[in-house]
């Protein structure tokens, strides 16, 4: 089977959907965690409204991936098997000990701010995620710019060798026109 946006799209990612409190907007939020919770994100007043929307985030997403050339994963297997909620796991006695004056200043138990941390970490690899993507799509762009920007000093280096002066404002329109037309080729509307 070629893979392909289609492909992509049938493929039956876990999504995750949350309820967003009122003093927050309402509604709900749908998310899938192993493309990354802080991009592949939908949100709506039903739960229903929310996963149109991460249809819809998804699809964008991934034409654009297809276009980059980056790799899209495939779905996690789901395990079969209940994980209890408890591991345990061995430390030095100097780093239990800076956990726990740590934990005793942030006023919660070592196990409520051990899940804290643990919790916090894997938000950071997908933010982390995110920037990387953020990062070769700025990088793109920049590659873009300059290529259009040599264009415009060949341009004008070649028209200056007359003796009238140029009309460099065709030039600059020109080139705004580019930097638009490439943001919204690539959905960054900003």
């Amino acid at each position: 089977m070629k893979k392909d946006l289609s492909y992509y799209m049938s493929l039956n990612y876990p999504i995750e959907i949350v309820k967003i409190p009122s003093d927050e907007g309402g509604g709900f939020m749908a998310t899938i965690p192993q493309l990354g919770r802080n991009v592949f994100v939908g949100d709506g007043d039903t739960v229903e409204e929310a996963l149109k929307t991460l249809e819809f985030v998804k699809e964008e997403w991934f034409k654009t991936y297809l276009e980059r050339g980056h790799d899209i994963p495939l779905p996690e297997e789901v395990e079969e098997k209940d994980y209890s909620g408890k591991f345990i796991t061995r430390v030095s006695p100097a780093l239990h000990r800076q956990l726990a004056k740590a934990a005793r200043k942030s006023n919660q138990s070592l196990n409520q701010y051990l899940v804290q941390i643990l919790s916090s970490a894997s938000s950071v690899e997908d933010v982390k995620s995110h920037i990387d993507e953020q990062l070769s799509h700025l990088c793109d762009r920049i590659e873009a710019s300059y290529n259009a920007m040599s264009s415009l000093v060949y341009r004008v280096a070649k028209n200056t060798q007359t003796e009238d002066k140029p009309d460099y404002s065709q030039y600059k329109q020109q080139f705004e026109k580019n930097i638009i037309a490439e943001g919204f080729k690539t959905g960054d509307y900003r």
